[in-house]
This record gives C-alpha cells, structure tokens and sequence, in this order.
C-alpha cells in the first residue's frame, strides 16, 4: 500500500491529480457523465483571440488546443489507430486483472485477521512463548480457535482476489479507454474547456482579456481589430 502511495505521490508531481482523474471510480463516472452535459463552461463570452491565457492558466490542464490542419488530414490514419486500440481494450482488461490477482495476497494483509493468521503460523508455540505479540495476547484472550481465524482469513483471502480481478480489469478499461480516445478526431477552432477533465475553477474566466462586447480587451484602451 505505501508503494501504490508513493507512486501517485511521485506521479502527482508531474500530472495533477492522477488518480482522481484516471482511476477513481467516482471521478471516472463524473468524467463520463458530463460529457452529456447540455450546458457547460465556455472560456470567452465571445470570439476567442487565440491569446492562449487560459491554456497557462488552466491548473489541471483541461484546456483543449483548435485542431491543426495536419491532424484534419490524417483523419484515415487515426481512425484506423482508434480501431487497433480499441481490439486492444479486452486485452488491457485480462492483463489488469491478472495482475491486481498478482498482489491479492499482499493486499490483503493489510486485514488485521489475516495479518493474526499469518502471525500464528509463524509461531510455533504459541503456549508457552514468553515474547508474543499484542495481537496474539488479544487472540488468546478472545476464545476463538486457530482453525477459525484461518478460516476466516482464507476467505477474506479470496475475497481479496476476487477484488484485485475486478480493480485490475478497471484499470486496464480505463486506460484503454483513454488511450483510444487520443485517437478521436474532434475539430476545433477555439480553445475549449474539456467536458470530462474541467473542474470549472473560472481561473480561465479571469485570465481571458476578452470582455461580453466583443470590442475591447481588457488591460487594453484601444477596440480590436481597429486601425489608428
């Protein structure tokens, strides 16, 4: 657990929180759902100068650049990438559940029944040894068996690895998805607040120098566009 720590501490020092954005389940359902949102923030009131403030200031990095006129052309090219990652989304799956079953024995001792059971096994006489634990004095004291407790934790056990298929078979979906919507074509003219990713701080509000007439940029006394 201190390892999965320190790498999402490690990896928030270059990408903004990491696993809200990718991997919490909850912050993944709300990154779909508004998607579908029929209103949502637009940066500038009005015609976007191409100034590219907001993108500075955007902390989370939810600003979307206009498409280039290269990636309009070489729309067969990512439409047959989308495709390859797409067949390539079941795959990400197996190997992600395979891999969280890899650990489930690990993570399960963080369970303090199984963390007791593995420290009964690795006692021999648990009777008669001067030098026990607090966990075992309290198991002496608790009227249970050593059958039961590993019984219980077996199950725990298993349970762990049923749970380390299903978070590992998330993962992998999400990371499939994502790198499969790399390869979504979306044109764009102006630079846009993603649906998914913004948090609609308005830091992009404030940094825009373009005011509601569409005449006048703030920090400026002059109209746009205007010859002297």
């Amino acid at each position: 657990m201190f390892a999965i720590g320190a790498v999402f501490l490690s990896t928030s020092v270059f990408i903004a929180r990491p696993y809200c954005r990718f991997f919490c389940p909850y912050g993944v359902l709300l990154n779909l759902i508004s998607r579908f949102s029929k209103k949502h923030v637009t940066i500038t009131p009005t015609h976007c100068i191409q100034c590219r403030l907001c993108e500075n200031s955007c902390p989370f990095g939810a600003i979307e650049k206009p498409t280039p006129l290269k990636s309009m052309n070489n729309r067969a090219s990512q439409t047959k990438r989308f495709i390859v990652l797409s067949l390539l989304i079941p795959l990400l799956m197996f190997v992600g559940g395979w891999t969280g079953a890899q650990f489930h024995e690990n993570l399960a001792m963080v369970n303090s029944k199984v963390s007791l059971a593995k420290e009964l096994l690795s006692e021999k006489d648990i009777e008669n040894s001067e030098e026990l634990s607090e966990e075992i004095k309290a198991f002496k004291t608790s009227g249970k068996s050593i059958e039961q407790v590993y019984v219980e934790a077996a199950s725990i056990i298993d349970d762990f690895y049923i749970g380390g298929w299903i978070l590992g078979i998330f993962i992998g979906l999400v990371f499939g998805l994502t790198l499969a919507k790399l390869s979504v074509f979306q044109f764009r003219t102006d630079y846009t607040p993603n649906k998914g990713t913004c948090l609609s701080c308005a830091r992009c509000y404030d940094y825009c120098p373009v005011t509601e007439d569409n005449e006048f940029v703030k920090f400026h006394a002059k109209p746009l566009n205007r010859k002297e």
